[in-house]
């Protein structure tokens, strides 16, 4: 994996100045049109990333593998060959566009370009044209520009699209090492929640247990179970250490009264529309979301189980919400929180998928992914 040294000096101060031009575009009132967004969003980073946008034999703007194809808005080559094709939208547009992923892909697939990038200029997202899996697969990574609290990890993704990371593959690699060890976690997974007889038999022969005690052998892939839903994913480690399993759920989350808290502990300010919230904790900030939803009237035990995935359409899918403390399968919630409507919140993970997810209850519930901002206080 690219460090984010590499990703310091230009790439760093660039990303600086487009987030400062982004809140300056947003503040207005003026419509930013697709040109304008790449010509002041787009091409600055591609630049900032080594790839040369004034010479066509490496950006090729409105590219057409065939004369009678669409174009794609930049083909970035290597050697004369594509290798990575970025399709843009204007400023504002949201991207969950189905028929613009599907398109992009098929561009991506029909020209032998395996990774593909759909933008609007603040949001990334990076397809996998040719992963073999379904399309709601395929999106690896998702990142805002503008999202200060992910700096580090907007960083080290944008990285992966310089022109030196293209060139070594370090994205394939990336995909290729979370794809394996997401297909291996989701086996283990349903190996340990079905207490799959092979696997039992393979403890009771190849440990020193008791080969008379499998109910015990049982009972101890349960605390396993818990352990596995609570793995984060690749590259990314808990921020808070679980409870104890059977730590009872805590009390409502309520609409906090904002106060400054004491001592140095940073406190993230979580932006809901128009509402804001105090978060003194990780966990806060889907909490805070998940209550501002049920507020909304967006959220109540008829959705239940609601599951969702860490990026729209990628990653694995959890179960966040529900009506008890327990994901579907009957396993516990490591982390549960009680809502005020009788609902629980699992809020084990790590600080960036907590964000994620966070962003993705508000999508689920019908409003755009933006509404949802973070300051550190």
């Amino acid at each position: 994996m690219a460090s984010s040294d590499h990703a310091g000096g230009d790439l760093r101060a660039k990303v600086a100045a487009i987030r400062t031009r982004l809140a300056q575009l947003k503040a207005s009132s003026d419509r930013i049109g697709e040109q304008n967004t790449k010509a002041t969003l787009i091409e600055p980073i591609l630049l900032a990333l080594g790839w040369d946008i004034y010479n066509p034999d490496e950006v090729d703007r409105e590219y057409r593998h065939q004369p009678s194809d669409d174009p794609v808005d930049y083909a970035l080559k290597l050697d004369g060959r594509p290798v990575l094709f970025v399709e843009a939208k204007a400023l504002r547009v949201p991207l969950g566009n189905g028929k613009w992923v599907k398109q992009l892909l098929s561009y991506g697939v029909v020209a032998g370009v395996d990774w593909c990038v759909l933008t609007n200029g603040d949001e990334y997202r990076i397809y996998n044209a040719h992963a073999p899996v379904e399309a709601t697969e395929k999106l690896f990574q998702c990142f805002s520009i503008s999202d200060v609290e992910a700096e580090e990890e907007v960083l080290r993704v944008l990285e992966l699209l310089s022109k030196l990371s293209m060139a070594a593959g370090r994205l394939t690699t990336l995909w290729q090492e979370e794809f394996v060890g997401r297909c291996v976690l989701a086996h283990l997974q349903e190996l340990v929640a079905t207490k799959n007889k092979s696997l039992i038999r393979l403890l009771r022969k190849s440990s020193p247990l008791d080969a008379e005690q499998p109910q015990a052998i049982r009972d101890a892939l349960d605390a396993v179970q818990i352990t596995l839903e609570g793995t984060p994913s690749a590259h990314e480690t808990p921020t808070e250490a679980a409870p104890a399993a059977d730590q009872p759920p805590q009390g409502p989350a309520k609409a906090p009264a904002p106060t400054r808290p004491r001592g140095r502990r940073q406190t993230t300010i979580l932006r809901l529309g128009s509402d804001v919230f105090e978060c003194p904790t990780v966990r806060a900030i889907i909490e805070h979301t998940a209550s501002w939803l049920i507020r909304q009237g967006k959220l109540g035990p008829e959705h239940c189980p609601l599951t969702v995935t860490r990026s729209s359409g990628h990653g694995q899918k959890r179960c966040l919400i529900n009506s008890r403390p327990v994901h579907p399968g009957g396993h516990k919630f490591v982390q549960p929180t009680a809502l005020e409507n009788g609902l629980y919140v699992e809020t084990h993970a790590s600080r960036l998928n907590i964000t994620q997810y966070a962003r993705r209850l508000v999508e689920w519930a019908g409003y755009d992914r933006s509404i949802l901002q973070l300051d550190e206080d």
